[in-house]
Formats: structure tokens, sequence, C-alpha cells
């Protein structure tokens, strides 16, 4: 499952993390002596530590994706609301926006200023409403 989800994320955006998903059969058989067994238990409590640090890391990624795309979908509607729909600019900066969405791994980096770009565009129109 954690493949998986490496596997999506680095399909859909960019940069994705760069964690290798820890392989749980490099920790061997379980010993049967105490020592060695809370060694094994040590490096298996490391492993869970890096498990749960790839899931985040790849997880959170992925979800920014999905939360722009939720952004979007707020600031058309928003604009609509205020009657700022059709305003050329805007109309296209949206439609980069998610064009670059679409794309398959999507630029994080360059979502993150094209929706800064539109949320800018959008409190300008607000505050210059019927001038320029």
């Amino acid at each position: 499952m954690l493949t998986q989800l490496v596997s999506r994320t680095v399909a859909s955006v960019s940069p994705a993390p760069k964690y290798a998903v820890p392989d749980l059969s490099a920790l061997g058989a379980i010993p049967n002596t105490r020592a060695a067994l809370e060694a094994h238990l040590a490096r298996l409590d490391q492993v869970g530590r890096a498990l749960q640090r790839v899931q985040d890391a790849y997880g959170s990624a992925l979800a920014e994706h999905g939360q722009t795309a939720g952004l979007l979908d707020g600031l058309r509607l928003k604009a609509q609301a205020l009657g700022f729909a059709e305003d050329a600019e805007f109309a296209a900066l949206t439609e980069v926006i998610s064009r670059f969405l679409s794309r398959e791994p999507a630029p994080m980096p360059v979502l993150r200023h094209l929706m800064a770009a539109a949320q800018a565009h959008l409190e300008w129109l607000g505050h210059n409403r019927g001038g320029s």
C-alpha cells in the first residue's frame, strides 16, 4: 500500500519526496535470545518511524495537489459571487492553473505561485471595482 502511495505521488506531483520505502525483510528472522530480540525490536522501531516518515511525506505532497484543485474551485466560485468570473485575466490565470494541475506530474512550486497570483488578482479586482 505504501509503495502505491509513493508511485501515485511521484506520478502526480513534482518535486516528489525522495524517501525510500524500508524493506521489512531486511530485518531478518525474529531472534530467539533476549539480547538479540532487544536489538531486533530497536531496529523494528526505527523501521516503523521510517515508514511513518515516508507515509507522511508522500501523503502530504499528494494532498497538496488535491487541496490546490479545491482552492482553485473555491476561487472560481468566489469570483463568480463577486461578479468577476468573466474577467479575462482572472479567467486566463485559472485556465493556466487548471492545465498545470492536469500535468503528470504537476509542478507544485509553479502552481503555488500561480495560485497566489490568482488570489492576488481577485483581491485587486475587488478593491478596484469600477475603476483601474
